[in-house]
């Protein structure tokens, strides 16, 4: 019985795991960017080094469109299961999309299973529920079982970022360009989390690469993490993702942590040095 999980281009797995002989496709659905008239479709061979030049480059507004239901819709041939894994209702129409496409697919394949889920999330959270999706199917799970299993491991993950650009914010108006020029001034950064309707939310501001560092490291622990699964993303660079990697194992030495290459989207959102962390939390309740 064939499956196939799919995402948008803000989760930054390239592939799947593949580690037994189950027939699991994964495909992901580009977001589109534009810079000005300059069109950017997020897909995997877009030179992230490049765009991110011509990210700083653009003095304009950025903006970005979520696919349609009939790009979702062509995803969806090819497998009898199917699993989509949106990005946040609360941050995008991704998942009005693919509502959209399921109504339109089921109409015509009605045998088919669909499955279409609000992560309420993006990026390295969403990481996680592809792992999990894809170890539930492989360990031999029904349709419905897998669903089961995906919603009751959402409760066990979250999200938090580390801003330290904030240009992107300006040119699109999110916050005024004279503040976004003193926190650059001061080297102030931005941790944050996630709300439970899937919004972004700031949590508090450090002065200082370090304490940033630091900071997103307590509220990891306070989070409720104790070791686990840990998905990293940073832009530009990856040296202070080694740096939390490290941190992290010194701490929970058999918790199992990746960095991942951001996708033009998450470098867009995240701006330069910007970290998302993907992480699962409170474990030991339930999963």
């Amino acid at each position: 019985m064939s499956w196939k999980i799919i995402v948008d281009s803000t989760c930054n797995l390239k592939t799947l795991r593949n580690k037994t002989d189950k027939e699991i496709l994964f495909e992901k659905v580009p977001i589109v960017i534009n810079l000005g008239e300059e069109v950017y479709i997020d897909k995997e061979d877009i030179d992230t080094e490049l765009f991110i030049s011509d990210m700083h480059l653009h003095e304009g507004k950025i903006s970005t469109a979520c696919a349609s239901p009939e790009v979702y819709l062509n995803t969806f041939y090819g497998a009898k299961n199917i699993i989509v894994l949106s990005l946040s209702s609360g941050l995008s129409g991704s998942y009005n999309s693919a509502v959209m496409a399921q109504e339109i697919y089921q109409d015509a394949y009605p045998d088919a299973n669909v499955f279409v889920y609000d992560t309420l999330s993006c990026a390295g959270e969403i990481d996680l529920l592809v792992m999990k999706a894809e170890e539930l199917i492989e360990a031999g799970k029904s349709f419905s079982e897998v669903i089961e299993g995906i919603k009751a491991y959402h409760k066990h993950t979250d999200i938090l970022f580390c801003l330290a650009n904030m240009d992107n914010l300006v040119k699109n108006g999110r916050i005024k360009p004279i503040i976004g020029k003193v926190i650059g001034l001061l080297h102030v950064r931005l941790i944050g989390g996630r709300t439970l309707d899937g919004k972004l939310e700031p949590l508090h501001k450090r002065k200082g690469k370090k304490r940033a560092l630091k900071s997103l490291l307590e509220e990891l622990d306070k989070a409720g993490y104790h070791g686990g699964r840990v998905s990293i993303m940073q832009v530009a660079t990856d040296e202070d993702a080694n740096s939390l990697k490290q941190e992290i194992l010194e701490k929970y030495p058999n918790a199992e942590v990746t960095i991942q290459s951001p996708s033009a989207v998450c470098c867009v959102y995240g701006g330069e040095e910007g970290i998302l962390i993907g992480f699962e939390k409170n474990l030991a309740e339930s999963c």
